[in-house]
This record gives structure tokens, C-alpha cells and sequence, in this order.
């Protein structure tokens, strides 16, 4: 990224957009943002261990994100200092290993069954650059992820489809000290463990004529922002096992849809609702920096998919994405508040064609 241009802020109440100009951003927004990953994978797989087919991989990544940044009184000195140009980067480390085994349904009264498991390790931090201080302490993320997931066809139409996740997640976290705009106050390390059981259901029935239509019920279980919730930690006297915005993030997710696929033409329509009574929001500062607010939120959305083979070397179609994300703002049990962009993608209408 040659980084030679810079922005030239637009004004809403005027109608004038944001757009850039050639120059050099370094004075006011640092270095230009860069993207550094390395990963390595190996995978091993057994076509006929006991009966089934086992997978095992085992992988390694090491990234580093520096982002642009900026004069704010966030990257001050010293406690109610004057604004200071920095810059954060993300240094984050991810290992882990996928097993998993799966038994084809003529061996098991026509179960198809899929065990397996999941062990990760992410080790994360976020120092702001220029400087050489720490703004968010290394966050290590273990977690251990059995699973089982089963499915049996019954007739030729009906295919159902079931399983469970238990999800243990340990967030471990060493003393650190906040930066001074936020009071650079001490807290106390701490390893907050976390878990919970995952199930799914499913069914697919096949209408005939090309058609088929499906709905599922599933849990998802991830973590929050840890970061940006370590770093807004302003009141003297806390400690990490005790943080409640480190909770994790459970949603209730159900989906309906239709396919219909016949000759050269497909098409698909989804209709999905999640639910989180204890979700996780960015929340932009006047010198957008974003901080986690947990609030119960709910989404739902419509997904649109048609696609025509024209031809042996051409495909045409087109996707229509429409959501709408809404959240409690008060606590009181109702959902009164729009999600915004910060949180929920805008409604959209792509066009393609692939040739080959």
C-alpha cells in the first residue's frame, strides 16, 4: 500500500460526501495501514480407520494488522494530556488441531455419524506502534471443542440431520495497566472459564420437480471483542475474572429456505432470525475508537440466489441480501433500537457472470 493519498472530510448537514486528495497522510494518520500473515497446515487423512474416514489437521498462523491512526487525546502521554499521533497494531498468534472421524451411514443402521474435535490456542495483543506501549494486554484464548453430528435419510425425500457442540473457552489475561486517557488504572490478571452445549437440528425434504425445501435450529457460541472490553476498563479496583462484558456471546439462530434446481437454472431463497439476550456491540468514541456495549440484540434477513447457465462457458445470476438488526437500548425486555453500520451490513443487490 503506497499509502499517497489522504482524506478530505465531508460535511453531512451540507451534503458533501467524504473523498481523498494525493498527499501524504503520514503528518496526520502515521504510517499506512499494512497486513502481515503467515500460516502453515498439515493434514493427514485415513480413508478406512475402524470402519470410517478420520481427518486430522494441525495449523499455525502469525499475523500482524497495522492500522492508521491519528492525533487523539486516547494515545495522550500522560493522564488529561494533549492529543498525540499513534498508531495500534494487532499482534496476534493462533495454533490449533481439527480431528475428526466420520462413519458412513451402511455401517450404522443408516446414521451417518461425524465425531470430531477442536483444540485451538489464540495468543492476541494490541500495542500502539509508534510508541511502544501496550494498549491491549496479550489475551490467551484456549479452547476445547468436542462435537457429534449425525444424519439419517428416511424414504428418498426426507433427510434429518442432528448434533451437539460443548464449547470450554479460558481467557487468560496477566496484570496490565490502562493507558492514561483512561485513568491508568491497574488491573488484575484473572482466567475466566466459560462453557456450554451447542445443539442442532435440521431437516431437508425433497419435493420433487427440482424443489427442496429445508429449516434447522442451531446454537453459536463466540467471544467477545476481549480487547477493545480490556482497554475501556476506566474504575480503579477491577480484575478480569470478574469482568461482565467478557461473557461470551451465545445466538439462537433459525432458518427457513427453498431451493429449486433443474437444468441450467438455480435459485435459492432464505429467510434467518437470530437472537442473543447478551449480545456484543461496537460503539464509536468522537475519535472512533470502538468499544464493546452488551446489549440483547436480534437480526433477521432475507438471502435471494438465482443463477442461469447460459452457455458451457457462461453463468448469470444475481444475489439480493436484505437484514435488519434491532437491539434493546434501555434493558427493558424490548428490542427499540436499529443496529447501525457499525454492527450490521447494508441491504445489497449483486450481479455476476463467470466465464470460463
Amino acid at each position: 500500500r503506497d499509502g499517497d493519498f489522504m482524506a478530505v472530510i465531508g460535511n453531512r448537514g451540507a451534503g458533501r460526501l467524504t473523498t481523498s486528495m494525493a498527499g501524504d497522510p503520514r503528518p496526520l494518520v502515521g504510517d499506512p495501514a499494512r497486513n502481515h500473515t503467515t500460516m502453515a497446515t498439515i493434514e493427514y487423512r485415513h480413508k478406512a480407520l475402524a470402519g470410517g474416514e478420520a481427518v486430522a489437521q494441525a495449523y499455525w498462523q502469525q499475523s500482524s494488522f497495522l492500522f492508521e491512526g491519528g492525533a487523539f487525546t486516547t494515545f495522550a502521554l500522560t493522564t488529561g494530556g494533549p492529543a498525540f499521533l499513534d498508531q495500534s497494531e494487532i499482534q496476534s498468534e493462533k495454533r490449533g488441531v481439527k480431528l475428526t472421524w466420520t462413519l458412513p451411514g451402511t455401517r450404522l443402521f443408516g446414521v451417518r455419524t461425524t465425531a470430531g474435535l477442536d483444540v485451538t490456542q489464540d495468543a492476541t495483543s494490541q500495542v500502539l506502534a509508534r510508541t511502544n506501549r501496550a494498549w491491549v494486554p496479550e489475551a490467551r484464548l484456549n479452547e476445547v471443542s468436542p462435537f457429534v453430528q449425525v444424519q439419517r435419510s428416511l424414504g428418498s425425500r426426507l433427510l434429518l440431520t442432528g448434533g451437539a457442540r460443548f464449547e470450554y473457552a479460558r481467557l487468560v489475561v496477566d496484570d496490565y495497566t490502562t493507558l492514561p486517557s483512561n485513568n491508568g488504572v491497574l488491573v488484575r490478571g484473572g482466567a475466566p472459564s466459560f462453557t456450554n452445549v451447542l445443539p442442532n437440528v435440521g431437516a431437508v425434504y425433497t419435493l420433487g420437480r427440482g424443489w427442496s425445501t429445508y429449516a434447522s435450529l442451531s446454537q453459536g457460541f463466540t467471544m467477545p471483542d476481549a480487547g477493545r472490553v480490556l482497554r475501556d476498563v476506566r474504575l480503579p479496583g477491577l480484575d478480569v475474572d470478574t469482568l461482565f462484558d467478557l461473557q461470551p456471546v451465545v445466538v439462537d439462530n433459525r432458518e427457513v429456505g427453498v431451493d429449486y434446481q433443474r437444468g441450467p437454472v438455480r435459485a435459492h431463497v432464505a429467510y434467518y432470525h437470530a437472537n442473543s439476550d447478551l449480545g456484543s456491540l461496537l460503539v464509536a468514541t468522537a475519535e472512533q475508537v470502538f468499544n464493546v456495549r452488551r446489549q440483547p440484540t436480534t437480526t433477521q434477513g432475507v438471502d435471494l440466489t438465482g443463477e442461469v447457465i447460459v452457455t458451457r462457458r457462461l453463468t448469470m445470476g444475481a444475489t439480493y441480501a436484505w437484514q435488519r438488526g434491532r437491539f434493546d437500548s434501555n434493558q427493558d425486555g424490548v428490542r427499540d433500537t436499529d443496529l447501525d453500520g457499525l454492527n450490521i451490513g447494508p441491504n445489497r443487490v449483486n450481479v455476476f457472470g463467470v466465464a470460463q
